[in-house]
């Protein structure tokens, strides 16, 4: 765990002290996404791949992973940035939630590994699950409160 905090810490420390929260969001997401890459190995089935695939510790030291150890380290990542932020799971996927502005947006690194074109990100419920086929099976929102709404492109990428 220490090293785990250690390297949040040195990550966090990359982040440039004039960027707003979605800045933040923004890129710690892009971090991560350009750093880490899908273990295929899951596919084997092997209980101790397995078991690595979905290890913090695994992202964050050897850049590999499955969706819910991206959003697990995409998770405390956000926490070390005092930005709101729950994983979301669909039985057989997890992605995340943060909350900025008093609103929750969804955010998927895997939907996004490959391309990284923030095809699924900040966006709403509604889009994760017409547009990208997402599942939403656990609670995590604070009341009544769900991701309603997007924040479009252009708000948080410089073209």
């Amino acid at each position: 765990m220490i090293e785990i905090k250690e390297k949040v810490d040195e990550i966090k420390k990359k982040i440039p002290d004039s960027l707003n929260d979605i800045e933040k969001v923004l890129f710690l997401y892009e971090y991560l996404g350009k750093k880490i890459k899908y273990d295929k190995r899951i596919a084997n089935k092997d209980e101790r791949q397995s078991h690595d695939s979905k290890s913090i510790y695994n992202v964050l030291f050897n850049n590999k992973g499955v969706c819910s150890s991206f959003a697990i380290a995409f998770k405390a990542l956000m926490d070390a940035t005092n930005i709101e932020c729950q994983v979301v799971t669909s039985g057989n996927h997890a992605w995340s939630v943060v909350k900025i502005n008093g609103y929750w947006y969804h955010l998927d690194l895997t939907c996004d590994l490959h391309n990284m074109k923030l095809e699924c990100f900040l966006k709403s419920e509604r889009y994760m699950l017409k547009e990208n086929s997402h599942q939403i099976y656990t609670y995590y929102a604070d009341g009544k409160d769900i991701a309603g709404r997007s924040i479009p492109i252009e708000r948080y990428k410089k073209t």
